[in-house]
């Protein structure tokens, strides 16, 4: 059997390439670079007296911050592996859609720093719109993969197709723009929100078929 046709065989087993892994492998580290530098920014008060109430009084919105950014990138590192694990194989676009995504997801340690240094209604705009931003990139991305470039394996309904858009591209930057309203503006009523589209983006993905 040749060299192309056993690749063939290869990519017809839904087995991802080289490709697909190095980019899924680079992604994962930039999500993890990411986390750690949420946690090397966070720093004591300079006046702190030595008592524990102190330090948490005056650093819980810094805290905060770092629960809800850390929450923030979970829920798109989830995002992303699922819709990963959804394809055959990454061609050259994929990778250049990826690295937008990525370049956004590097950003939350900044943002993040203005809702603790910062807190203005200005700077949660700005959160949210980063927020946003990488949502519609993940959207974008597994849309390119799915319905342009081919990249997943064949026989995958479009309905399925459409779903994973849905849940795993758009359903993340709605549960983290609910969350963040829930918090800044102290809505209970928005955890609701948070609790149902959580719900459906954990168990819904359970009853689709991988090819």
């Amino acid at each position: 059997m040749s060299s192309e046709a056993a690749q063939a065989d290869h990519e017809a087993g839904g087995h991802p390439d080289g490709h697909l892994h190095r980019l899924v492998f680079l992604t994962d580290g930039v999500f993890a670079i990411a986390i750690t530098l949420m946690a090397i920014e966070i720093r004591p008060p300079h006046d702190w007296d030595g008592v524990a109430a102190h330090l948490f009084a005056t650093m819980w919105p810094t805290l905060l911050a770092y629960a809800l950014s850390f929450a923030v990138i979970g829920v798109y590192w989830l995002s992303h592996r699922r819709t990963f694990a959804r394809l055959q194989r990454a061609d050259g676009v994929l990778s250049v859609l990826n690295f937008a995504g990525l370049g956004l997801i590097a950003l939350i340690p900044a943002a993040t720093g203005l809702l603790y240094e910062n807190g203005s209604p200005d700077a949660f705009l700005i959160y949210i719109g980063l927020v946003a931003a990488i949502g519609a990139a993940n959207a974008v991305a597994w849309a390119y993969a799915a319905f342009i470039g081919r990249l997943t394996p064949p026989g995958l309904p479009r309905g399925v197709k459409v779903y994973v858009l849905l849940s795993n591209g758009l359903l993340p930057a709605a549960i983290c723009w609910l969350s963040i309203a829930a918090i800044a503006g102290r809505q209970p009523l928005a955890w609701l929100g948070v609790a149902a589209l959580s719900a459906v983006a954990v168990i819904g993905p359970r009853f689709l078929p991988r090819r």
